[in-house]
């Protein structure tokens, strides 16, 4: 019950938050982890200071935060380092577990959640990259997006 309870505020406030034109990127982590509750546990966590992102690339990366966290509750045990960096223009979300790993070929299979994420971030100029597994050390993903959306 108090999980579902805490799925449906963080749909609410994700809600909110998507209204706005640009979207703070610290809301947009603090709400993905909330919904987890005490399922996920935070190694690490980035400094995001002010940085605001636009709607369009907030519902990205919101989107595939949810989605990699959700991943590491359920196949990972819970635990993540996360990791957020601003390079010339480009953002790049960091994900790193601590569960059995994943190979490139067990990685966004077609059809699913994060194939889908993947092609929808390269059709912003973006992508969804499996960085170099090494073997029972867990996985670490990376999005990466343009500061400025696509004209």
């Amino acid at each position: 019950m108090a999980q579902r309870l805490r799925e449906v505020t963080a749909e609410r406030r994700r809600q909110l938050l998507m209204q706005e034109q640009h979207v703070g990127a610290v809301d947009i982590f603090k709400n993905a982890v909330r919904a987890h509750g005490d399922r996920l546990t935070l190694l690490s966590s980035p400094q995001l200071g002010g940085l605001t992102v636009p709607r369009a690339h907030a519902i990205l990366l919101e989107q595939g935060l949810a989605d990699l966290l959700k991943n590491v509750v359920e196949h990972a045990g819970g635990s993540v380092e996360l990791g957020f960096s601003v390079e010339d223009t480009t953002m790049s979300l960091n994900v790193r577990d601590f569960g059995p790993g994943l190979g490139q070929e067990e990685f966004a299979p077609p059809g699913s959640k994060l194939r889908q994420l993947q092609e929808k971030l390269r059709h912003h100029g973006g992508d969804l990259l499996l960085t170099e597994p090494q073997p029972d050390d867990g996985a670490e993903v990376r999005l990466v997006l343009p500061l400025q959306p696509k004209r």
